[in-house]
Formats: C-alpha cells, sequence, structure tokens
C-alpha cells in the first residue's frame, strides 16, 4: 500500500499538469485564432502586395509578355511563399501546368489568393497570385503557450508542495531544538500523513528522554542527600572513637596486644573518617553547589607547594621547566584538595626509602605537572579511589584532566591545566 504522502504529491502531479495543459490548449487556441483572423490576414495582404511590385519591376526590367509562362514561372519571391499561379491570357504547357498546381495545392484554405494587375510587355493583365502564409508566429504562439504552461505546471506544484517543505523545515528546526538540550520542546503536529507521524514520534521520544532524565537527576540528587546525611552521622561516632582511642592507649595497665588492638582500630578510624570526608567532598561538588572562585595563579608556586607538602616524608627529585610568567586560572582551594590527594596517596601506599620524581613543563598550550613514585608490594587500588575521581573531576572543571597510571611498580599522576595570561 502507498504512503499517504506518496499518493498527496502523486495527486499534486495531476492535478498541477491537467491544470496546466488546459491552459495550453486554451493560449494555443485563442493565439491561434486571433493569428488567423486579425494579425495574419493584413500582414499577409501587405506582404503580398510587396511581393507583387517586386514581380512587377522583374517583368518590366525582363519585358516579359503575359504569355511567356515559362520566364514568368522562372520568378521566386524573395520571402520564397509567393506564387503566380497565371494571367488571364497565359498559356502554359503541360508542366508549368503542373508546377502551378503544385504551388496551388501548398496552398491551404486559409492562404491568400489575389488578382493584381501587372504591366506586361504586351498589356495589363489581372494575375492570380498565391501567398502561402508562415507558420513562425503559429510556432511563436505554440512555444509561448508551451512555456507559460510548464511556468504554470511549476508554480502550483510547487505552491501545494510548499506546505509540506515549511512543515519538513519546521520539524528540522524542532530536532535542532531538541538536540540543543531543551527536551521540553513539543514540534507542533499538522495533517494526518507521515510527516505528522513522524512529528509525533519525535515528540514521544523527546519526553520520554526528558521523563528518564528527569528521574536520573532525580534518583542522583536523593543519593547524595543520602550520602550527606549518613555521612553526617558516621562522622559523630568516629569523632568520639578519635577522641577515646588515645585516651584507651595512654591508660594502663594494657598488654602489647591491647595496645596493638587499640592502634589497629585506631588506624581504621582514621581512614573511615577519609572516606566520610571524600563522600562530603564529592557530594558537594558533583551537586554543584561548591562554590568557584577563579582568580590568576603563578604555575611555578603551585608547583612549589606540591613539591613543599612531599618533600619533609620523602626526598624529592624535581625538575622545573617553568618559568615565572606561567600563569593558570582556578581556585586556589580546589587546586590544594588534588595536591592532598596526590601527596596522601604517596604516603599512604608509596615506597618512602625511594625518591618522588616530580616535574613541571609546558606544551600544547598547557602546564603540565607529573610525579611519579615507587608503590609499596602488594598495593593494587592505588589512583581506584573516591579521592581520585573527585581530584579528575576537579580538573575537569579547571578545562584540564588528570589522568592515573600504574606501570609495574611505578604510580604516576599527571595534572594538565590550560594556560591563563588574564581572568
Amino acid at each position: 500500500m502507498k504512503s499517504k504522502l506518496r499518493l498527496e504529491i502523486i495527486g499534486y502531479v495531476v492535478i498541477s499538469f491537467v491544470v496546466s495543459l488546459i491552459c495550453f490548449l486554451i493560449l494555443s487556441n485563442v493565439g491561434r485564432y486571433v493569428i488567423d483572423r486579425h494579425i495574419e490576414p493584413n500582414r499577409n495582404h501587405k506582404i503580398l502586395v510587396a511581393e507583387a511590385q517586386l514581380f512587377q519591376q522583374y517583368v518590366t526590367e525582363n519585358s516579359i509578355a503575359s504569355t511567356d509562362w515559362e520566364a514568368i514561372s522562372s520568378w521566386v519571391s524573395l520571402e520564397g511563399n509567393l506564387f503566380v499561379l497565371h494571367t488571364a491570357t497565359s498559356q502554359k504547357s503541360e508542366a508549368e501546368s503542373t508546377k502551378s498546381d503544385n504551388a496551388h495545392d501548398k496552398g491551404k484554405s486559409s492562404d491568400l489568393q489575389e488578382n493584381l494587375p501587372i504591366q506586361f510587355q504586351d498589356a495589363t493583365v489581372e494575375t492570380n497570385f498565391l501567398f502561402v502564409k508562415s507558420n513562425l508566429l503559429q510556432r511563436t504562439m505554440f512555444a509561448f503557450a508551451c512555456v507559460i504552461s510548464a511556468l504554470l505546471f511549476i508554480a502550483m506544484f510547487y505552491h501545494r508542495l510548499k506546505k509540506k517543505l515549511d512543515y519538513i523545515l519546521e520539524i528540522e528546526s524542532g530536532i535542532a531544538i531538541l538536540e540543543s538540550g531543551d527536551l521540553g520542546y513539543q514540534i507542533p503536529q499538522k495533517g494526518t500523513d507521515e510527516l505528522n507521524r513522524l512529528a509525533t514520534s519525535v515528540n514521544v521520544m523527546s519526553k520520554s528522554f526528558n521523563e528518564r532524565i528527569l528521574a536520573e537527576q532525580q534518583a542522583i540528587q536523593t543519593s547524595r542527600e543520602i550520602i550527606t546525611e549518613l555521612s553526617h552521622d558516621i562522622r559523630t561516632p568516629l569523632t568520639i572513637f578519635s577522641g577515646y582511642i588515645p585516651l584507651l592507649l595512654e591508660s594502663k595497665p594494657l598488654s602489647v596486644i591491647q595496645k596493638e588492638y587499640l592502634r589497629q582500630i585506631e588506624n581504621k578510624t582514621e581512614q573511615m573518617k577519609t572516606r566520610v570526608n571524600e563522600l562530603l567532598d564529592y557530594s558537594v561538588l558533583f551537586s554543584g553547589k561548591q562554590k568557584y572562585d577563579q582568580e590568576l595563579l603563578s604555575g611555578e608556586t603551585i608547583f612549589m607547594q606540591l613539591i613543599g607538602e612531599i618533600s619533609p616524608f620523602v626526598t624529592v627529585d624535581q625538575q622545573n621547566m617553568l618559568s615565572p610568567d606561567v600563569k593558570i586560572a582556578g581556585d586556589y582551594q580546589l587546586i590544594a584538595r588534588v595536591f592532598d590527594n596526590i601527596v596522601s596517596n604517596i604516603y599512604q601506599h608509596g615506597d618512602l626509602t625511594k625518591p618522588v620524581f616530580v616535574s613541571g613543563s609546558v606544551h600544547n598550550n598547557h602546564l603540565h605537572i607529573e610525579t611519579r613514585n615507587t608503590v609499596r608490594s602488594g598495593e593494587t587500588v592505588i589512583g581506584k579511589s573516591l579521592g581520585s575521581t573527585i581530584c579528575q573531576y576537579i580538573l575537569q572543571i579547571h578545562g584540564g584532566k588528570m589522568l592515573f597510571e600504574k606501570q609495574g611498580d611505578i604510580f604516576k599522576s599527571e595534572m594538565a591545566f590550560p594556560l591563563c595570561d588574564k581572568i
């Protein structure tokens, strides 16, 4: 079964063709009537008289008698459409008569035939002329009717198709609006053909996407709220543990095993506090509520700050290729949080007996700060914590990126900040 849109377009073609055909028939017939009845009679008469004058000049110059039909029939009009049929006194041979008859046969009922007086050498004779009209005007009128009919066909077909084209453009514009992120926009629905069904499908799809996104956003918001509440709830008992465990370690008498147990509890409590703080940071950062104070920072200054935080507990092998005019735009507190995570990873998971390599350089219009340290044997979770995710997000909102990579016993972290001359 053919689609409705295809049938409508075929209908547009048929209607436009029928109307243009009617227009062609009317124009061609009216034009032919006007030419035959009003234009050509006067025009042909004038041409016939002018040609007869040329024939008179030919007769005079050549002293032709009215009975010299051979000389008469040898005359050819300049227009090539005037024939001398006979003179009143001419006696034609059989061949000449045949030639004259053929010329007469060329004439149609609408051709012009007149008798005009011609002064021959021997007498003035009424000479019968036949003027065969030219088809130039008829062909011109036919071409004119064809052009007008074709233009009418195109105009009618385009006028009928324009509504569909406009609706297609409206659907395209609506899709562009949806692509820009406004999923609440609805494309107007017109007609009952495939274009209307397309618009309906797009509207249903965008509505479904919008509802899904809203549901996901609500779920994310709910999960963040739960994380925040749980973090606050967990922080309270952890604070109590952190306060009482040192007191228990100082109390007496305690056996060696009891002290070891308490120290393990203290370590795990500190780890839990770290994780809770990371959860709170994650919740605040990803909720968009974190205030982002952008300022112009010296690349060399923050590079030396990172070295200053690492050097108290491990040897630092630095390579500084930064000039004092290297600047970045960012939030100092957030960048300091990234450095804290890097330093914490090195301290908790690194082999502190081996030096840490720190380098600062500029390439591809970015400030690159890289750290490489040797990790203790058996460490596998470094670079995979929630803190690492937070660091990557902080670099992302600064327009840069952060990469973590572990190759054998070497762990590498690399930060890339876009350079900035002014805010």
